[in-house]
């Protein structure tokens, strides 16, 4: 089983090894010879073919062969991510909930590849049967546009997927049931909301692994506790990667539990954790001793005005307005 797994997995590298084979001539070129070929290649396009020597086989041959393994690897590809679904696939668990995201992105990043790659292909047909074609009717042909659009595209789609850039978790070993530990209370809350969402919310597609949340409600508590206990967002620099190497888990484990199970961006994590450090501090009549500036930088902000901005954004009111609060209170 094993075996032909792995056979399979090679299968992903002929159409490379294919693409290497055709440009073996082309290798041996010196450098200023090859300048030259762009040089007049630039000039005339239909030079290529008077460059027959440096290609195996000739140059239209060899580009078409490179082109059609192209197309035909990626059309494969896109038709396995479409008879794919949310299964245990060599002993990866993977939850419905996961899989989504990631079928989204290949089904996008392959479909441009495709229309790409046709396109292009297109293009090379009408110039290797035309001799006569200048490189303004290249360059200002749709086709070519269209293929240009394509590879600028593929970028903005990885983009726009950060769920599958940064990586999805997954586990070879069975999941086991956490230990039961309270909520921390910057946390709580999203935790509380993201186990009971309401009735009308779209339920996650059948998985082989039933408890795919359980072990990353087990990270969520476990941030809360750290961010309660060693309070590294005290330090301006604190960032997901610090939190990444102070609880020893990867990133895109803790970047996934913040998106899906707690159901907030880390910077507004953070930025709850250090204003509620800072209405501490100025509870505890620290304003008296301290301007409201220096408790936000104590607290782990980098300036006056991201204080102010993060303090209005959790609590609705500046630190201004929330000291006088406090004060008229107390009295």
């Amino acid at each position: 089983m094993a075996k032909a797994k792995t056979g399979r997995e090679l299968l992903h590298v002929v159409p490379a090894i294919l693409d290497l084979l055709t440009r073996i001539p082309y290798l041996r070129v010196p450098w200023s010879r090859k300048l030259w070929m762009a040089q007049e290649m630039i000039r005339d396009p239909s030079r290529l073919h008077d460059f027959g020597g440096y290609f195996f086989p000739k140059p239209g041959v060899a580009l078409t062969l490179r082109l059609l393994s192209m197309i035909g690897y990626t059309a494969c590809c896109l038709w396995m991510v479409w008879r794919f679904r949310a299964r245990r696939a060599g002993g990866i668990h993977l939850a419905g909930h996961a899989a989504r995201p990631v079928i989204r992105f290949l089904t996008h990043l392959l479909t441009v590849c495709l229309v790409t790659e046709l396109s292009f292909f297109t293009l090379q047909v009408i110039f290797l049967t035309h001799r006569d074609l200048t490189m303004g009717y290249v360059i200002s042909n749709p086709l070519m546009f269209l293929t240009l659009m394509g590879i600028l595209s593929i970028p903005v789609i990885i983009q726009l997927h950060p769920e599958v850039l940064y990586g999805l978790p997954r586990w070879r070993e069975p999941l086991r049931e956490p230990a039961t530990v309270a909520a921390p209370d910057a946390l709580g809350e999203a935790q509380r909301s993201a186990d009971t969402a309401p009735e009308g919310d779209p339920s996650p597609e059948p998985s082989d692994d039933p408890d795919g949340h359980a072990r990353f409600r087990e990270l969520a508590q476990r941030i809360g506790q750290t961010m309660d206990g060693q309070r590294p967002f005290l330090d301006p620099d604190f960032s997901l990667d610090d939190l990444a190497r102070r609880m020893d888990v990867p990133k895109h484990h803790l970047y996934y539990c913040f998106n899906h199970i707690i159901r907030k961006k880390f910077t507004q994590v953070r930025s709850e954790y250090r204003v509620r450090h800072a209405c501490r501090l100025i509870e505890a009549g620290q304003t008296r001793e301290k301007t409201l500036e220096a408790i936000g930088l104590e607290a782990g902000f980098s300036s006056r005005s991201s204080f102010i901005i993060a303090f209005r954004e959790v609590t609705g009111h500046t630190p201004r307005e929330y000291l006088r609060d406090r004060c008229t209170t107390s009295e």
